[in-house]
């Protein structure tokens, strides 16, 4: 290798602890297999004298945008508003998610984030980001993400088709920032007039102040084929009554079979499509009671 090439940091080996095992769909372990392919491929092609600089975003190319915004959501949860660099742009779907690169000494980490902002050509997108006093990104974050500082990103990565009017209802059940590709869809769905599409979604979560985008929700509510049911866990009704809105359907226990057997009950079961998206044990406790009242797995598409 010549010396005077100057090869990029190796990407960090997360630690088998920081898998959560639960099975990810986006295995922090799996993007770490990625990135090493890429990291690979990058140092050959500097190796060989070939390598020519592409500041196209794509799945295997990083580009360097630059936080415009940070907008705070709830406790813990952010908004982080990006721009990318001047003539890049990227296209993607409802669903698909970025990888974001940082630097740690020698090293490399990167962790997942699924776009929130309105699928299709854009040249600034939107990251819904919770972070956790113990990830080793979030104190990144915490620290670094600030108003003008710049982050790599690839991508978009994942597909979760949707074509209008496939189905005559679609059921969107989401936990915690789970979330955020379920907002995707739903605003999808609403904002093309020519889908007739019904939506549901049964969104879950702790309080009722940790109930993310949910003005954003009252807003989808104007739509004729758009209903959302909050479910409280852990909240005290006579608080939340105080201030909830008019027409918000609060419900103060968790989402649970019966609620699932009495919202479809007067629905075709071969006619639905059901996304779902949160913590794995959430999400398997739900694909067990959705099967339990007869919707085939086959009809039920996961997130995470």
């Amino acid at each position: 290798m010549d010396s005077r090439v100057i090869l990029p940091p190796e990407p960090l080996k997360p630690e088998e602890s920081q898998c959560c095992g639960q099975g990810c769909q986006f295995c922090i372990l799996d993007i770490y297999q990625q990135e090493l392919l890429i990291w690979q491929k990058k140092c050959e092609e500097l190796k060989n004298c070939q390598f020519q600089q592409n500041n196209k975003m794509s799945p295997e190319t990083y580009v360097s945008c630059v936080i415009e915004r940070v907008e705070k959501v709830c406790s813990a949860v952010f908004l982080f508003h990006f721009k990318l660099p001047e003539n890049n742009c990227i296209k993607y779907t409802a669903g698909q998610h970025v990888i974001a690169r940082e630097f740690t000494g020698n090293s490399t980490i990167c962790r997942p984030y699924t776009l929130i902002s309105s699928p299709g050509l854009v040249t600034t997108f939107s990251i819904l980001i919770k972070l956790y006093d113990d990830g080793m990104m979030s104190s990144i974050i915490r620290k670094k993400w600030l108003e003008g500082y710049a982050v790599d990103w690839r991508g978009p990565i994942g597909e979760h088709n949707y074509k209008p009017n496939s189905y005559r209802n679609v059921l969107l059940i989401a936990a915690g920032t789970g979330i955020t590709p379920i907002y995707q869809m739903a605003k999808m769905i609403v904002d093309n007039p020519e889908d007739e599409t019904r939506i549901l979604l049964l969104y879950s979560c702790r309080t009722y102040s940790d109930i993310i985008f949910r003005e954003r929700f009252h807003q989808l509510q104007d739509y004729w084929n758009f209903k959302v049911r909050y479910f409280l866990s852990d909240d005290l009704k006579q608080e939340v009554e105080a201030v909830r809105r008019y027409n918000e359907d609060i419900n103060y226990h968790r989402l649970n079979e019966d609620v699932l057997n009495s919202e479809l009950k007067f629905i075709t079961h071969d006619n639905l499509r059901v996304y779902l998206c949160g913590p794995k044990p959430f999400e398997k406790n739900i694909i067990d009671n959705l099967t339990k009242i007869g919707i085939v797995k086959s009809s039920i598409l996961t997130f995470s």
